[in-house]
């Protein structure tokens, strides 16, 4: 392996975190016929003397920054100086003149109106800009943005309050819904929308557009419409007597009060029930779905028109940078940034091929990211920086420094950067893995299962990663700790690729407490019953309840060992385990939120005499079963048909068909509400003819984390008999699951 170079370091005398700064040409003068016209003597030369100047240069910068150099004994406007350090002295590394990279809220105009009020930055304000504009807009309690349409697709963020849209398809359907903080909505160009600010105090929110010279001020408004249409027009137009029109406002409302409406299923039936709702959903839940990505150093959330149909030309990132953590170095392959910074402090440089340049960010203000362009984004305050990263994009797409540079030859980077292969080895990075096989997606208002670990729930990672490291030596993206010499492609990171892969083909929906979850999963699963069984009222505790660990060895398979559960009786029978089980999970057909929401598979179960009667059958048992589940809204349905076949014992044990469905409803992707029915049948043995069927009440909160792939949830329930023959009166069952 060809050894590093010794020269001197490119990050010697440097104290601050900051890029590498792009070094000025130093050979300007030579063109290609002087360059291949000279010797080498004098190219070799030219080639130190650019070095020499370069180096100069940076030891300058340095220097003037520590003396006089760097003084300015006229006018300052120290509080804006003050809030923007970075860009006031700049850090060495910084060089040439990018196009504007910062701009701010707080330095436009704000139209005021009554009812609420508007500012907006775009490429006016932000030249270099010219794919996204933004504005801020406010609403008091009952206030109107007006219904209006626009030639841009409008992606709004909210940042306070409540509020109520509305937005009419080509084809007569209408979309109502109501958005809280931390929700989002998307109308296409040219669909008319509302937007009306609800109790207790309105709403503050963020529009994006995809149009950089995109204003506010210039869109089509009803009362503009209306009031530069002749009267007879109108009047031919709705068929109504141009008396009853003279009331028409003569001026434009864009922002306006009102009284709060009705409710939403009162709106909704008023415009005609089902029969007219929008088959398309414009709203998201976008703070409340469960990280993309997450770190101790932060977490990010990622929304496009994977997850949220609606959104086909705009793509967007929250991101949550914990003090002290860094955005990694990283560039957008397909699109520029537009950032929106809700609340912390930090510092960002953008490199580009014209030089790089730092500057401060605060609440409120404004970051531009060229396409392409090198850039990270470090926590420069005490608190949580967080902050949108929105791209004119149908996809979030992502290169990470890091990953690039794990996934060459040693050699290479060596050659590139003078590191040994030991150093390059320890530089943090994640497994490769490709954006389809990844993607987790989700409908507005669906959340991920518990079951699901938090690092890709219900999102997806983008192309390479979306890290956000502490900066703590060896820290890998992914929490863990990078040794030397570590091989990301090793069985382990290409198993949970599949994992992820599994995870991503399917909806995510939770685990029942008694119905075999009709999903793949991998997690280990423990879970501790007590039954009241007929006549004596005795109780019989079950620790295990035939539950174990479960593992997705492939895209399409998962398989479940249940080690054999601990019977405890109250009647005096003979304590001791039951018998060992199993569980192959095939996934025949799924599609996840948003492209269906359903799964079909074919399972097989079975269990081995370990176990002495009565605490095991005594034979051998296969079960095989049907399984599917539907996803509608926040409801998600689960069932299951199948049958215990024993291999021998028959004539005793009986052979029983089962009828499982468990149906659940969520609740901000933490609380899992559900109902479940579970009936058996009977056919031959000691039971023939009888039926027992349960009902199941059951509450389940989570996912929980606690390391980055490893999450923790827990449920609880009851079984109640309701059919006249049951073999116990009912079943208090506690459940608790470790996803990873």
């Amino acid at each position: 392996m060809r050894e590093p170079k010794e020269s001197k370091s490119a990050v010697d005398g440097e104290n601050r975190t900051s890029e590498q700064q792009k070094s000025k040409p130093g050979m300007e003068g030579l063109s290609r016929r002087t360059f291949l016209g000279v010797g080498s003597a004098t190219l070799a030369s030219a080639a130190l003397a650019s070095l020499a100047v370069n180096a100069q240069e940076r030891v300058d910068t340095e220097k003037a920054e520590q003396d006089h150099s760097a003084s300015n004994p006229g006018p300052e406007n120290k509080p804006l100086l003050d809030e923007n350090p970075n860009s006031n002295l700049p850090p060495p590394t910084d060089s040439g003149n990018i196009d504007p990279v910062w701009y701010s809220f707080d330095l436009t105009h704000k139209r005021i109106e009554e009812g609420g009020w508007t500012n907006e930055v775009t490429q006016k304000v932000l030249p270099s800009s010219k794919d996204l504009a933004g504005v801020r807009m406010r609403l008091t309690a009952g206030s109107f943005r007006e219904l209006h349409w626009h030639t841009a697709d409008e992606w709004a963020f909210m940042l306070y309050g409540n509020a109520r849209v509305t937005c009419l398809n080509p084809d007569g359907t209408v979309f109502i819904g109501d958005v809280g903080k931390g929700d989002l909505w998307y109308f296409p160009a040219g669909f008319p929308h509302s937007i009306q600010g609800l109790g207790p105090d309105g709403c503050e929110f963020l529009l994006v557009f995809d149009e950089g010279a995109f204003s506010e001020d210039n869109t089509f408004l009803l009362s503009d419409w209306v009031r530069r249409t002749p009267p007879s027009v109108l009047s031919k137009n709705f068929g109504l007597p141009a008396s009853v029109l003279k009331n028409l406002p003569n001026n434009s409302l864009y922002i306006f009060p009102a009284d709060l409406p009705a409710s939403l299923a009162q709106d909704k039936a008023a415009v005609g029930g089902r029969r007219a709702e929008s088959p398309y959903q414009y709203t998201f839940r976008m703070e409340a779905m469960a990280p993309t990505k997450q770190t101790r150093a932060g977490e990010v959330r990622i929304v496009d028109s994977r997850n949220f149909l609606a959104s086909k030309n705009i793509a967007a990132a929250l991101v949550t940078v914990k003090p002290g953590g860094l955005r990694e170095l990283h560039w957008h392959p397909n699109a520029s940034e537009w950032q929106y910074y809700i609340s912390g402090k930090g510092r960002m440089t953008v490199f580009t091929t014209a030089g790089a340049h730092t500057m401060d960010f605060n609440a409120n203000d404004v970051g531009f990211v060229p396409s392409v362009a090198g850039h990270y984004v470090e926590n420069t305050g005490k608190t949580d920086l967080v902050f949108l990263a929105m791209f004119k994009a149908s996809e979030y797409m992502n290169i990470s420094l890091n990953n690039w540079l794990r996934h060459l030859p040693p050699e290479m980077v060596t050659s590139h950067l003078n590191l040994d292969a030991d150093t390059i080895a320890k530089i943090p990075s994640e497994a490769l893995s490709t954006l389809s096989q990844r993607i987790m997606a989700q409908t507005t208002e669906t959340q991920c299962a518990s079951d699901v670990p938090g690092s890709q729930p219900c999102g997806y990672a983008d192309t390479g990663s979306v890290a956000i490291s502490s900066g703590s030596k060896g820290e890998s993206q992914n929490g863990s700790t990078a040794s030397a010499g570590s091989n990301q492609n090793d069985w382990v990171h290409a198993w949970m690729r599949k994992v992820d892969e599994a995870r991503a083909s399917q909806p995510h929906f939770v685990s029942p407490m008694v119905t075999t979850h009709v999903m793949l999963v991998q997690q280990y699963r423990f879970d501790m019953s007590w039954q009241q069984d007929p006549g004596t009222g005795t109780v019989t505790s079950n620790y295990g309840a035939s539950h174990g660990l479960e593992i997705v060895p492939t895209s399409h398979l998962e398989v479940g060992l249940f080690q054999p559960p601990y019977l405890v009786h109250q009647s005096g029978v003979q304590d001791g385990f039951g018998d060992f089980s199993f569980q192959i999970k095939y996934r025949a057909f799924s599609a996840p939120e948003g492209r269906g929401d359903y799964f079909a598979g074919f399972f097989l179960g079975g269990s081995f005499p370990t176990g002495s009667p009565p605490n095991g059958v005594g034979h051998t048992v296969l079960s095989p079963t049907f399984a599917a589940a539907k996803g509608i809204g926040p409801w998600d349905i689960q069932s299951t048909i199948g049958a215990n076949l024993p291999a021998s014992g028959a004539n005793t044990l009986g052979r029983t068909i089962f009828f499982n469905t468990a149906v659940d409803y969520k609740i901000r992707g933490k609380i899992w509400p559900m109902l479940e029915q579970n009936s058996t049948f009977w056919s031959g043995g000691v039971l023939d003819g009888k039926k027992q069927v349960f009902l199941t009440p059951a509450l389940v909160l989570g996912g929980f984390p606690i390391a980055e792939r490893l999450h923790m949830s827990f449920g609880a329930g009851v079984q109640i008999a309701v059919s006249q023959f049951h073999q116990y009166n009912h079943r208090w069952i506690v459940s608790v699951r470790f996803p990873f």
